[in-house]
């Protein structure tokens, strides 16, 4: 048994298990023989200690062997030392916890993560498909998208595609792209393309989205710590590099502007990070709308327009590239008009790009009126274009007090303090 046994150690009898390939393969290992027993729905529950040098590659190699295993993660808790010492050290507000207990659920077969040989072939159908976007000259269509993942795989594993597979492509295809009534495929802004798009692009996204992981984590208790924080930026960053978080973690510059957000959201107390509790939130049930979701906030612009006198409301559930979310009419000097609304539950300004693209949708669409609704506000270059173009905007600051005409002490707004990123 010590022969065998799934462990990193240095004992000196045991030099074969010293590297740590090896610990990756005994994992990998473990997650099968899991799968073997388990029923559906059946939790692997574990402790592990991770060293600081390795955190991060080495959390993200198991969530990535363990999704390559049909494992996906469902929880963890960092283990508390009663020593406010030892607690300082390793699980304090502004660090990381080397130890934690973590677990993680099996799916069932539809819904288990797709892997060819030891590559997560989901996350290779992003970056195919988002790379074939880029050379193109044309429009690419969604059976062109197919066929490049297609190919790949045939190319670079040997592996021809079953009909089982094609299907799944598409369905990867929909879900990461925007996908037009024509099946022309299309980036969708609200995505993160891991590794793929340029870092600056992606860490605005990033940022954008991290204000939702707060909110979710001060929804599940009353306070986090730091690793947290870092540990939910993972799992969505999980696509079996540790570059892409790591990066965000060890710049100086990234980690001031997640200081920012958290310290904007949250008070800092010896637990932690807690909500924090604004002069001008009326309500314990006050709904944030810089921590929504997007097609929450979505739902929110929507009720905001049927209230103040716009009709034929209609949520398009197009969040592609397109950028066209709401259709409304509205009596403008006795004349029925009509308008498109792009939403942006965003913590950085909205720039020119977006601005444009709804201005290209106003004429594709023959409408009268467009308004781009955000969060947060506009740079110098997305209000040159709305002036240049006639597009309406709606900051935050003009969105949080119209809510309130319309709906008093129903919702607030914690970004508002938030520097730009």
């Amino acid at each position: 048994m010590l022969s065998s046994e799934i462990v990193q150690t240095n004992a000196p009898s045991r030099p074969n298990k010293k590297e740590i390939a090896t610990y990756y393969s005994d994992i990998d290992d473990m997650f099968g023989g899991f799968k073997k027993v388990l029923r559906d729905s059946g939790l692997v529950v574990f402790t592990i200690k991770l060293g600081k040098s390795k955190y991060f590659r080495t959390l993200m190699e198991i969530i990535n062997l363990a999704r390559k295993n049909g494992f996906e993660y469902a929880m963890r808790l960092g283990i508390d030392k009663n020593d406010p010492t030892i607690r300082k050290q390793s699980a304090y507000k502004n660090t990381l916890s080397n130890e934690m207990i973590i677990a993680f659920e099996l799916l069932d077969v539809e819904n288990q993560y797709w892997y060819v040989e030891n590559q997560n072939y989901e996350f290779e159908t992003v970056k195919i498909v988002y790379k074939l976007l880029e050379k193109s000259d044309s429009d690419v269509t969604l059976s062109a998208a197919v066929k490049s993942v297609r190919d790949s795989l045939r190319k670079k594993h040997k592996h021809f595609a079953t009909d089982e597979d094609l299907k799944r492509v598409r369905d990867i295809v929909k879900a990461k792209f925007y996908v037009d009534d024509g099946s022309i495929v299309r980036p969708d802004s609200n995505i993160l393309y891991l590794d793929i798009e340029d870092e600056t692009d992606l860490f605005t996204k990033l940022y954008d989205y991290i204000p939702i992981i707060i909110g979710r984590l001060l929804e599940k208790k009353s306070s986090f710590v730091r690793d947290d924080l870092y540990f939910e930026i993972a799992n969505v960053l999980c696509t079996g590099n540790p570059k892409t978080i790591e990066q965000f973690i060890e710049s100086d510059s990234y980690s001031r502007d997640i200081e920012l957000l958290l310290n904007n959201y949250c008070v800092s107390t010896s637990k932690g990070y807690e909500r924090r509790i604004y002069s001008y939130q009326v309500s314990e049930d006050a709904i944030d709308i810089s921590i929504l979701e997007g097609k929450d906030f979505e739902l929110v612009i929507k009720r905001f327009l049927e209230a103040d006198g716009y009709t034929d409301v209609i949520n398009t559930g197009a969040s592609g590239d397109l950028g066209v979310d709401l259709l409304a009419k509205k009596a403008v000097d006795g004349t029925v008009k009509t308008f498109i609304f792009q939403c942006k539950r965003w913590a950085s300004n909205v720039g020119a790009h977006p601005m444009q693209r709804l201005d290209s949708e106003r004429s594709r669409r023959n409408v009268d009126y467009a308004i781009c609704v955000t969060t947060s506000d506009f740079t110098d270059d997305g209000v040159l274009v709305s002036r240049d173009r006639d597009i309406k905007m709606w900051n935050g600051t003009y969105v949080i007090q119209e809510l309130e005409r319309r709906f008093p002490g129903e919702y607030y707004h914690g970004g508002l303090s938030i520097e730009s990123a």
